[in-house]
């Protein structure tokens, strides 16, 4: 059951990454482009990270891979900001999973086994093996620079096909002042055209692991708020590599939606 816990973690992880839809983003080609101050990369991460949003919805069509996982699902996401996020996830057309992620628990209703988890929120980066924390995974859903803070000590990488600007943070609970090994480390990668968000990767040192954010695609103005189309993410640890494509169809941001996940009378706890 723990292999199980820890797929469907995985699986939540990879669902609350983002909005998405069709196209694939062109292989990039070597060309020169304007230089720009870090103070301005920082500025349009920082417009970036403040755009107003309420709530979303969304249809997906999901695909997981890794040595513990090989599977296709459809899934739609309900998020309230700063509130909670919803996932009902189908294959072959019957409901087989709902997954509630809330400020301060995470529960998930098993329909097909008839079983549910209650976990505290607290508990997302064990299950994930990697010490990403909830507040930051709507920031990933709508393709807002993932655990950015102006604050920060930024600099900037040169690269060939985008401005990159790298910062650290100390992983939450961290104690040893000065240790890199506890830091997480984040590179985010602006378009050098448009300047839009269009890969996002993180890596902790200590756990030896990395997630890659790429937004495949364009971005799509929806009420005001561009959403990247695409998003692909690979999970490495030590233990397994878990690459995970999501697609977007009709994501809506205008028509707020219920949130709630019940769980049957006659349904008890997964067995871990």
């Amino acid at each position: 059951m723990i292999k199980k816990r820890l797929r469907f973690a995985l699986v939540l992880f990879a669902t609350l990454a983002v909005i998405a839809s069709c196209g694939k983003r062109k292989k990039s080609t070597t060309f020169e482009f304007p230089q720009k101050t870090t103070e301005e990369l920082v500025d349009r991460l920082d417009q970036l990270s403040t755009l107003e949003w309420d709530f979303l919805s969304a249809k997906t069509q999901v695909k997981v891979s890794g040595s513990q996982v090989n599977e296709s699902f459809k899934a739609s996401i309900r998020m309230k900001k700063d509130s909670a996020v919803l996932i009902n996830i189908t294959k072959l057309g019957v409901p087989a999973m709902q997954v509630l992620v809330s400020n301060d628990s995470l529960k998930l209703v098993n329909r097909i086994a008839k079983c549910y988890i209650k976990e505290d929120r607290a508990a997302l980066p064990e299950m994930i093996d990697f010490p990403v924390e909830y507040a930051h995974l709507q920031d990933l859903l709508i393709g807002k620079p993932l655990i950015f803070n102006r604050e920060f000590e930024h600099i900037q990488i040169q690269e060939k096909n985008a401005y990159v600007i790298k910062t650290r943070r100390k992983r939450s609970g961290a104690t040893s002042a000065g240790s890199d090994s506890l830091d997480v480390i984040i590179s985010y990668y602006l378009d050098p055209i448009n300047l839009e968000l269009f890969k996002v990767i993180l890596e902790s040192p200590e756990d030896k692991a990395k997630i890659e954010i790429t937004y495949t695609g364009k971005h799509e103005k929806i009420e005001g708020l561009m959403l990247p189309l695409q998003v692909d993410i690979v999970i490495t640890t030590p233990s397994d590599v878990v690459r995970v494509e999501i697609v977007y169809n009709r994501p809506d941001v205008a028509h707020e939606k219920k949130l709630n996940l019940n769980v049957p009378e006659n349904y008890e706890k997964c067995s871990k």
